[in-house]
């Protein structure tokens, strides 16, 4: 009796050993809208359709869980869906472009959520084909007016990153005009275009990596910087725990610091004619 109780323990043991904490490497696109496809790639998902949920964690730490689509142990797909708009940030009463950290829920949950630079952009739904958008609009929440990005710098209206690289099209321009307004270069010379430029560009995809600036960060940790310290959240919490938070702080983020001083110097940023009201703070992020 006690080897046949054996025999039924030992499947058991050797299942439960088999239950892997699924991981993300990696998803693209890195900017997408509602509608679109995510695929995330990584380890230990489950195979098969509908077998795994992504949870997604949006602005103000709520949270969506969404079914995935078709999967191996290596990569699974999912539809972006309507509801994730509503854990959006919201800006003038709309869904604008967010950024949410991900955990996949297989067998096991995922241990800890994707660190922002692994994060997608999500905007919300593309306006419908033939569906004019007002031109003194900011429908995408890019800080750029649609008019300005449409006729002008040729950058997609509904789309806060239209080269889907991780930095909005509204940072990278205002990055560009900030650099090139001084009194060796021409501010006119800044428009995207689709191929490599000395300064940032929402028509190139390849340029997040770039230190256009010359300070040792790359631009897109400089946007991530801007997002997480508009605002001085970061003050607040440092004021509240000063004794844990200093040396993240004052140690750890001298590089942000530095920045941060430099943007309060900054001059009051690009052309006012292209740039909404919420684009401001961009503007000096490269200086």
């Amino acid at each position: 009796m006690t080897a046949a109780l054996g025999a039924l323990l030992v499947p058991a043991t050797a299942g439960a050993a088999t239950k892997k904490t699924p991981v993300i490497k990696k998803v693209a696109p890195k900017s997408a809208s509602v509608g679109d496809t995510l695929t995330i790639y990584g380890k230990n998902f489950r195979k098969g359709k509908g077998k795994n949920r992504v949870l997604f964690k949006g602005a103000g730490g709520k949270t969506l869980f969404v079914k995935a689509g078709l999967s191996t142990s290596k990569k699974l797909t999912l539809a972006v869906p309507k509801t994730l708009e509503k854990y959006m940030t919201v800006k003038n009463g709309q869904p604008v472009a967010t950024r949410f950290r991900l955990r996949v829920l297989g067998l096991k949950l995922s241990k800890a959520y994707t660190a922002s630079s692994r994060s997608p952009l999500i905007g919300p739904e593309k306006a419908a084909t033939g569906v004019s958008l007002d031109p003194n609009a900011d429908t995408d929440g890019d800080g750029l007016i649609n008019g300005f990005e449409s006729g002008v710098l040729k950058t997609d209206p509904s789309k806060a990153d239209t080269d889907g690289d991780g930095v909005t099209d509204g940072f990278e321009y205002g990055s560009a005009v900030d650099l090139n307004n001084d009194d060796y270069r021409n501010p006119t010379k800044v428009l995207p275009y689709p191929g490599k430029r000395p300064y940032p560009n929402p028509l190139d995809g390849t340029d997040a990596n770039y230190d256009f600036d010359g300070d040792w960060i790359p631009d897109w940790r400089e946007h991530q910087a801007w997002m997480q310290h508009t605002g001085l959240e970061w003050l607040f919490r440092l004021m509240q725990e000063p004794h844990r938070l200093w040396r993240r702080y004052i140690l750890d983020d001298i590089p942000v610091l530095l920045w941060l001083v430099r943007q309060t110097r900054a001059r009051s940023g690009p052309p006012s004619s292209g740039l909404s009201s919420t684009s401001g703070a961009a503007a000096g992020s490269a200086g």
